[in-house]
């Protein structure tokens, strides 16, 4: 298994932005389009879920149903932490080419 600290942060970034947008959510429960950042967080998640269902109307009770919520946000923090261990690979490889060459001695 791929260990990135980079893919760490980035996920542990994007659980407190979760859980500020539950708070904002309770604080508005019941108002039109209370659960908007909750929606915009997890939008891979509905993506796939309106491709493998074929209707995505299920997303709209993301706020009531917490396993919902947390099986969205898990799904979402293994995309995240995928792209933090790309993200590092790719800074290596980067780094790997533009590091000059050592030409063989005499």
């Amino acid at each position: 298994m791929a260990r990135s600290k980079t893919g760490l942060v980035l996920v542990i970034l994007y659980w407190i932005a979760c859980a500020a947008a539950w708070v904002d959510y309770s604080s508005h429960r019941g108002q039109f389009l209370a659960d908007i950042l909750l929606v915009l967080l997890t939008v891979p998640f509905i993506l796939l879920g309106g491709l493998l269902v074929g209707d995505s109307s299920w997303s709209n009770k993301l706020g009531d149903s917490p396993a919902l919520l947390i099986s969205a946000i898990l799904f979402c923090s293994v995309l995240i932490y995928a792209f933090g261990v790309l993200l590092v690979y790719m800074g290596n490889w980067l780094r790997g080419w533009f590091r000059p060459r050592q030409t063989p001695g005499p």
